[in-house]
């Protein structure tokens, strides 16, 4: 099986999870106190899910490009953005060891559970700070 495939399958119970898990919301939290978004920003959430992070920088800014490796997720995090009247979401189901963004193109990148140290030649992502002028990154 697959990475895309295993979180297609996920997409219901993670969802479920990272918005019932107190640990998430302090998580949440200290992205947003980090990252300090600004009404202008232009964001990317880097292996976005559901949506969880997205759903909250959204009211907060200009626009947020939610990438991930799951069609499922991303169809997923789509809908909840357009129950919740969240026009300045768009999404992209890429791998993110394929995924690129022009230099300066944002001015804050999140990511939450998503990017982990490469395991050797072909790891996942090395940021690449001329993205953005802000980074802010939680592992597992």
């Amino acid at each position: 099986m697959t990475v895309t495939q295993k979180w297609d399958k996920r997409v219901g119970q993670w969802h479920e999870h990272v918005t019932s898990a107190a640990a998430f919301g302090k998580v949440l939290d200290r992205i947003l106190d980090l990252s300090r978004p600004r009404p202008s920003d232009v964001c990317v959430d880097l292996g976005a899910g559901t949506g969880f992070v997205t759903a909250a920088l959204a009211p907060l800014v200009a626009s947020v490009h939610a990438v991930d490796i799951s069609a499922a997720m991303a169809e997923a995090l789509a809908g909840r953005a357009a129950e919740a009247g969240l026009a300045n979401v768009s999404t992209e189901v890429i791998d993110l060891r394929d995924f690129r963004l022009p230099p300066s193109s944002a001015d804050l990148i999140v990511s939450s559970y998503a990017l982990h140290p490469p395991s050797g030649p072909g790891g996942l992502v090395q940021p690449d700070l001329g993205w953005s002028q802000r980074l802010s990154l939680v592992t597992a």
